[in-house]
């Protein structure tokens, strides 16, 4: 896709002849996404805008041929004001078609004061990294251009967040600390076209997801004006993700011939050693399937669980009803706990230890009716000393007490009907953290109910609230806990649409809040919510229709932002011929110390349904990391380099789980390193930057360490990979890891100066900046346009190699420069490109300057190579060799008797006379009405006469000649006739033509009023446009 621009006189199109590029701007040259409503285009080379002709703007699509997601334009009708031509099988030839139907386009200045921050990824500058990680140091780079004037006291104030450390290593100096992270650079000016660049690194400290925020000021010099910009940069540093290893699924159970699953697994409960379901101090899992099986699994070792007991599903009333549900209660106080379950046909059994070994009794049993126990939860919820019964059926939520004994009917306490299917339920929930617990249940359409006891069997509805935008989305699943540590516990909800809610709240449970945190798009069957990798941080586990169970660890500061949790994949498609993780259990079963998280998934009989999840470290590990000499330490992701120093890098791997054999470590350095020996182990092979070390074994728990030297050849940011392969003896499995340490050398930045100037050797013209010359006409006298720039190294990075500079008009080399080498951060000598472009007036130019035009210097930025300048000539005499604008060269004077031989002089010598007397002068020396003294006395010896005398020997007559005609030019400007000053020290008075006044030969004096001639000149365009 390209774009043109082009001034033009036109206000619309008379043919569809296609406009000629070549005398055209290429404002940009690159591919398009196009959105729906605006699409924003930032020209890769800018358009300078003479704020007086119209505008032509030339769009190709040179894609090739037709497809089929061309974009559709808004428009508006003005006649004649557009044309086009197509072709669907390549680029279109030959003219196109006038229409009245202009796409809407909007063309934005870029502001007088702009301000980018940026932060350097490996490969790119960026706005935002989501996936940072602790403890790497990162590269942030500020950019202040000035677009519209000259700006004093420029002051740059960057803000780090909390979840980074300063490193230093700034360019191009270090900024004063404020405090409060905050750092402080000064520059006394910024001059327009000027561009300012700072870098520094920071550490990522903590986890979190921060922006940080760069504010320039500055005062534009032109007007008084004090510019204010911010821009921002962002790092999620983000935790690793979380690895579960599967440790233990249904099919490993000895007895599983014997308690079958035979279904899907719809719900879990879990039991400790501390209250466990048989007092034998052994923990158990409780699994529900849809062929209405309640079965108990004994942890009988680490990792290691043996089903004790399944129901006599014939018990059941109803015909082969289906579990939904399950939780372990200890409903009457007996200190024997209870089995409470639930299906789909409005059935709640509760099963209770017969003190017998691992045997359980139905001790109660209620058919509600037709409808579904969707959901079971216990808990004392009103602080009465007894555990309540919450009961998920049909469109009701019900408190049930059953101190009085099993038989029906339970003592009541609460119940609600929603009007539709209530799915889950959560009891003894303390959000608000004022000790009163609540209820809480979730229905048809995400409606979500929050109930808290005010007393005994009393319950007073706090907050109620229709989740989603969306048509029919069940609220499946729930759970509770103070994720962002702030004293108040957030709820979760997920629904069938895969939507996950939370609800938070700040001790008033009437004012609730709640936001989308992320919509999956697959149903959240089960959740729960805990921390099962023992770190400092929560997490969500999600059961989910698609085939997984997601952990979401939160380690940001905002419960509402997605991007403030790590999502990892812990149980990824665990039963690959079924679709859905149905249900998922938080708890540490075995006492390894390790958690767990239990999960069901759908299945049949044989098929694993019932998993056990646990944290692991990686069996085998490999940390690289490299010394920076700047700070003392091994840094594991990237430190500054310096082209041809050495530095040091060391490689550790780890056994966590196994003993190893058959260890390989194979290294591979990037193009801008040269393997430097010195190693701590003699590699067994190393061909160019790969190097190879090999070892017998690894024990379990074992360390080895390798270091070597490695010399920067080049600049780049180049990260270095490390790869471990080993076989693990226990399991015959082999093993692999793999990392990564970077050495970030800078490369140097060329850019051409914003001061580079058109007509340098004429101040009065370089400021008007633009080209000047005669209008095209037969024996137009050209006049050379000179033209000077410097270039820049902006990357504080010495260019120690040679480069050239080339100045082009309309595409047209017209010289180049040799430039040796450049120091960091500084400035070349002026470059002059003197005598070689020659402009008619009303012609527009495109002069451009190239630095490193052949690309000999690898730079940071290659794209900021070009500085360009794009003006219409104009006619002007300060330069000229005769008249400019094509008129006819005519005599001033005739002689009246044909050619005679004129002899010029200058006077012999000059004087200025004011009230102190006459004062004479050295011949050839220029002078002007200020003379003598220093700011502000030189306006106080005012000239009252300035004069220049001839003598006969300057002009000899010959002998016997007599003169007919003498002629004398005076070139003259006005000038200011002081009256006074200001208290500034400036002069003020008003502007007044000379007096002239002359004698020849001792004749009469002739004045002004007595010339042949007065001819005035004038510039003709500008300022102090004034005849001369």
């Amino acid at each position: 896709q390209k774009i043109y621009m082009s001034h033009t006189t036109e206000s619309n199109f008379s043919s569809g002849v296609k406009p000629d590029p070549s005398n055209m701007t290429l404002v940009y040259d690159g591919s398009i996404t196009w959105e729906s409503g605006w699409t924003v285009i930032t020209l890769s080379t800018p358009f300078s805008y003479n704020n007086v002709d119209n505008l032509l703007i030339y769009y190709e699509n040179r894609a090739g041929s037709y497809t089929s997601d061309y974009p559709e334009w808004y428009y508006t009708s003005k006649a004649n004001r557009a044309a086009y031509k197509r072709y669907d099988w390549g680029f279109p030839t030959g003219d196109g078609t006038v229409c009245d139907l202009v796409p809407n386009v909007r063309l934005y200045p870029p502001p007088c004061l702009e301000v980018e921050k940026k932060v350097y990824n490996g490969t790119a500058w960026v706005d935002e990294i989501t996936d940072a990680e602790l403890n790497n140091t990162y590269r942030f780079r500020i950019n202040i251009t000035s677009n519209c004037c000259d700006f004093a006291n420029v002051t740059v104030n960057d803000t780090l967040s909390s979840s980074l450390t300063y490193a230093g290593s700034a360019i191009p100096s270090e900024p004063a600390s404020l405090g409060g992270n905050k750092y402080q650079w000064t520059f006394p000016t910024l001059n327009k076209g000027q561009t300012i660049t700072i870098e520094f690194d920071a550490v990522a400290s903590s986890y979190g997801y921060d922006c940080n925020v760069a504010n320039v000021t500055a005062n534009c010099t032109d007007d008084g004006v004090i510019y204010s910009v911010n821009d921002t940069a962002c790092l999620n540093i983000v935790p690793p993700a979380n690895r579960f290893d599967e440790v233990w699924n249904n099919t490993m159970d000895p007895n599983s011939n014997i308690f079958p699953l035979t279904d899907d697994v719809n719900d879990i409960a879990t039991t400790n050693a501390s209250a466990d379901l048989d007092s034998d101090g052994i923990p158990e899992i409780v699994a529900v399937d849809e062929d209405g099986n309640v079965t108990v699994y004994e942890n009988t070792g680490d990792n290691s669980y043996t089903s004790v007991w399944q129901n006599d599903t014939s018990n059941i009333v109803g015909d082969w009803p289906y579990m939904l549900s399950v939780c372990v209660c200890d409903l009457d106080d007996n200190g024997r706990r209870e089995i409470v379950t639930g299906d789909d046909i409005g059935n709640v059994l509760i099963f209770e230890w017969d003190g017998t070994s691992n045997n359980y009794t139905l001790v109660a049993q209620h058919d509600f009716g037709s409808g579904k126990i969707e959901d079971l939860c216990c808990d004392d919820m009103d602080g009465d000393g007894e555990q309540e019964l919450g009961i998920a059926f049909s469109s009701s939520a019900y408190i049930y007490n059953v101190s009085s004994g099993w038989a029906w009917p339970w003592n009541q306490e609460f119940g609600y009907n929603v009007g539709s299917q209530v799915f889950s339920l959560l009891c003894g929930c303390d959000l608000d953290n004022n000790g009163s617990e609540e209820f809480i249940f979730g229905a048809y359409n995400d409606n979500i109910f929050i109930y808290e006891s005010t007393g005994p069997n009393t319950y007073t509805q706090r907050w109620n609230k229709q989740l989603s935008s969306w048509a029919y989305p069940y609220a499946m699943a729930c759970c509770n806990m103070d994720q962002d540590a702030n004293g108040y516990q957030e709820l979760y909800v997920g629904d069938s649409y895969g939507q996950l809610f939370v609800i938070t709240n700040t001790g008033d449970l009437t004012a609730c809040s709640d936001s989308l945190i992320h919509d999956y798009g697959d149903a959240i069957n089960g959740m729960c919510c805990g921390n099962e990798d023992n770190d400092t941080m929560n997490d969500l586990y999600l059961a989910m229709d698609d085939d997984n169970v997601h952990d979401l660890e939160f380690f940001g500061s905002d419960v509402t932002d997605y991007s403030h949790y790590k999502e990892s994949i812990i149980g990824h498609d665990l039963n690959p011929g079924y679709n859905n993780a149905e249900a998922v259990h938080c708890t540490d079963l075995d006492g390894d110390g390790k958690r767990e998280v239990i999960a069901g998934y759908e299945g049949s009989s044989g098929d694993p349904m019932l998993f056990v999840l646990e944290h692991r470290m990686p069996c085998l590990d490999i940390q690289k990391t490299v010394y920076d000499p700047v700070t003392g330490r091994w840094v594991d992701n990237r430190i500054s380099g310096t082209k041809g120093e050495t530095y040091r890098f060391r490689i550790s791997i780890t056994s966590n789980c196994c003993n190893f054999t058959n260890v390989t470590v194979n290294d591979t350095l990037s193009p801008s390193l040269e393997y430097a020996n010195a190693a701590t182990r003699p590699p067994s092979q190393q061909i160019g930057n790969f190097v190879q070390w090999t070892f017998d074994k690894l024990n379990k728990s074992e360390t080895k360490t390798i270091e070597f030297n490695a010399t920067v050849i080049e600049c780049g940011y180049d990260c270095n990979l490390a790869n471990v392969t080993a076989n693990c003896t226990d399991t015959g499995n082999w093993c692999s890891a793999e990392d990564t340490a970077c050495i970030d050398t800078k490369c140097p930045d060329l850019i051409v100066d914003w001061g580079f100037i058109l007509n340098y050797d004429c101040t009065s013209l370089s400021s008007e900046d633009t080209f000047f010359g005669p209008e095209p006409c037969p024996g137009a006298r050209t006049q050379c346009n000179n033209i000077s720039a410097r270039v820049k190294e902006n990357a504080w990075v010495n260019v120690t190699d040679p480069f050239n500079v080339t100045f082009e008009v309309n595409g047209n080399e017209i010289c180049s420069a040799r430039i040796p080498n450049l120091t960091a951060g500084q400035y070349s000598p002026f470059i002059h490109c003197d005598c070689n472009f020659t402009p008619y007036a009303g012609i527009r130019y495109n002069l451009s300057v190239t630095v490193d035009a052949d690309n000999e210097i690898k730079e940071t930025n290659e794209n900021n190579n070009i500085g360009w300048k794009n003006r219409t000539a104009k006619v002007l005499g300060y330069k000229g060799d005769g008249w400019q604008d094509c008129r006819n060269i005519t005599n001033v004077i005739t002689p009246k008797r044909g050619h005679v031989e004129l002899q010029y002089a200058v006077c012999d010598h000059v004087s200025w006379i004011n009230e102190t007397g006459t004062h004479y002068l050295p011949t050839g020396d220029t002078y002007l009405s200020i003379v003598g003294g220093s700011w502000p006395n030189y306006y106080l010896n005012n000239m009252t006469v300035y004069r220049g005398e001839w003598n006969k020997t300057m002009l000899p007559i010959p002998s016997g000649a007599t003169i007919k005609e003498a002629r004398l030019y005076v070139y003259y400007t006005w000038s200011m006739h002081i009256t006074g000053f200001w208290s500034s020290g400036y002069p003020y008075g008003y502007g007044t033509y000379p007096n002239f006044n002359m004698s020849f030969n001792g004749g009469a004096n002739v004045t002004i009023d007595n010339v042949d001639g007065n001819y005035t000149d004038r510039k003709g365009f500008g300022s102090y446009d004034y005849p001369a």
